[in-house]
């Protein structure tokens, strides 16, 4: 095993202090290059992504669906799966400057991902396993903080899912107004829906 010599804490940290020097200095760069557009996000959703599919795989085989895979019967289990490994992912945080989002392969080298990158993988994850329905739900919370969740329908039961939080899979579900009655966001509440998107809508709301 390689041990950590003496300096090299020293020097990741001043790694990370240049990093950030150049970060700031091509902020709005970053930014301006980074803005999306509605078709945009909807392409964000990618459903047939290499990386989402190998994911996809894994999230099978955790199931227990490896040999055989059935939308109508399995569907839940998959989805379940899916969710515990997007949950899994380390956190980065929403509010880190300059916005920047990451692709699929990027989020599974890195094992990390802020609220809006763990939505849309997840949202690319559940439609990958046959579910036309999941779509990135963005909520408006007290103090004018937006949130992502993902929300799909099975069997005529809407589910809400939030893997930026420890909340477990059956946690939400019901419906929205419903589930808005309890559910929370870093002690906020929800004030509304803001806007939905997957690979093929976008709806805001008013």
């Amino acid at each position: 095993m390689k041990c950590i010599g003496p300096d090299e804490p020293a020097l990741w940290k001043a790694r990370a202090g240049f990093y950030k020097k150049i970060i700031e200095r091509y902020g709005q760069a970053i930014d301006e290059g980074e803005r999306k557009t509605i078709p945009d996000l909807k392409a964000l959703v990618d459903a047939k992504d290499a990386s989402v599919l190998a994911v996809k795989a894994k999230a099978l085989e955790s199931a227990g669906l490896a040999e055989g895979y059935s939308f109508e019967r399995d569907f839940l289990a998959y989805a379940e799966a899916a969710f515990s490994y997007v949950r899994s992912l380390s956190r980065i945080d929403s509010e880190i400057e300059p916005s920047f989002w990451l692709r699929p392969a990027e989020i599974v080298e890195l094992g990390a991902a802020d609220a809006f990158d763990r939505a849309i993988f997840l949202c690319s994850l559940l439609t990958a396993g046959d579910c036309e329905t999941a779509r990135v739900l963005v909520l408006e919370l007290e103090g004018g903080a937006r949130h992502p969740v993902v929300v799909f329908y099975y069997l005529e039961r809407q589910h809400f899912l939030d893997p930026s939080q420890e909340a477990a899979f059956s946690t939400y579900t019901g419906l929205l107004e419903e589930v808005f009655r309890h559910y929370t966001y870093e002690g906020k509440r929800v004030l509304k829906s803001a806007f939905e998107f997957n690979a093929t809508d976008y709806n805001e709301f008013e």
